[in-house]
């Protein structure tokens, strides 16, 4: 199990840990990240991606991992994916 953090820049962060200690690990990570925390969700590892080609277009929907159409077409313009 994964803690997939939404942030308020849109993006997401991605915490490894036991479901026991998610909302002690989203709280420090909160507290370093000041204001960026947006949501959370647990997530299963099978709904995270194998491939991270397209990680800064990764979005959280529902409690999976998709990657964002137009996030990712701009990352294979900027970055020659």
């Amino acid at each position: 199990m994964a803690v997939v953090i939404t942030r308020q820049d849109g993006g997401i962060s991605i915490i490894n840990c036991d479901d026991a200690v998610a909302d002690e690990e989203v709280g420090k990570w909160a507290q370093s990240s000041a204001g960026q925390l947006d949501s959370y969700e647990l997530v299963p590892d099978k709904d995270i991606p194998a491939k991270d080609d397209y990680r800064d277009a990764w979005i959280l929907s529902g409690k999976k991992i998709e990657v964002d159409a137009t996030k990712a077409a701009k990352l294979k313009k900027d970055k020659g994916l």
